[in-house]
């Protein structure tokens, strides 16, 4: 009966010190993302899903340039920033790589409450607990829409160029043409009348 009374003891101090370790693990998890998400909150633009991609977290820089509050954001999905202008594919490849426990990282551009447009770098990162199975995701964004608008700029430039080129291009061959046309007539009027005058210089000589 003692026996068995130690050997339950044992057992029991042996599970509590599991548990205690199990939950300092826990709280230094915890703790790793807090301080990681104050560090970026200061930072960046930084927002929190969970596994089922609903906002749980947004900060103050994710709210400005959405133009959503927490309140408005926070059980939302990102469909509520979707532009539009990302295929499907585009975000199945981006949930196939995340769902894989990888980072990912692209340029995607957001539409904003007011119906104004955003670019962003994004990185997505997964966080494991500690059996290494996916608790949320984390994305990192930074914003890059007057970069992307720049780009756009040249991009319009460029082929306005190309446009006022090819017109030039045109333009000249037509004129060209319609110069040709009437220095053909008056190159030959001038030879049917030098052949005029030399028939009349034969004939009086």
């Amino acid at each position: 009966m003692k026996l068995q009374k130690e050997e339950l003891e044992s057992s029991v101090a042996d599970k509590t010190k599991e548990l205690i370790a199990d939950i300092s693990k826990r709280m230094e998890v915890e703790k790793i993302l807090l301080d990681f998400k104050f560090a970026l909150d200061n930072h960046t633009i930084v927002s929190i899903t969970d596994v089922y991609g609903n906002i749980t977290y947004a900060n103050e820089q994710f709210c400005a340039i959405s133009k959503y509050t927490k309140e408005e954001l926070v059980g939302k999905t990102y469909q509520i920033i979707n532009s539009g202008i990302h295929s499907k594919y585009f975000f199945q490849n981006l949930w196939e790589i995340i769902q894989s426990k990888q980072i990912w990282k692209g340029v995607i551009r957001n539409k904003a409450k007011d119906g104004s447009f955003f670019w962003v770098q994004s990185t997505i990162v997964p966080f494991l607990d500690t059996n290494g199975n996916i608790t949320q995701y984390y994305t990192i964004r930074t914003d890059i829409t007057e970069q992307k608008q720049a780009e756009e700029q040249v991009l319009k430039a460029k082929e306005f160029a190309e446009a006022a080129n090819k017109a030039k291009s045109e333009f000249m061959a037509n004129m060209s043409h319609e110069i040709r046309t009437p220095l053909n007539a008056i190159v030959g009027f001038s030879t049917i009348l030098q052949d005029k005058l030399e028939e009349n210089k034969v004939s009086t000589e």
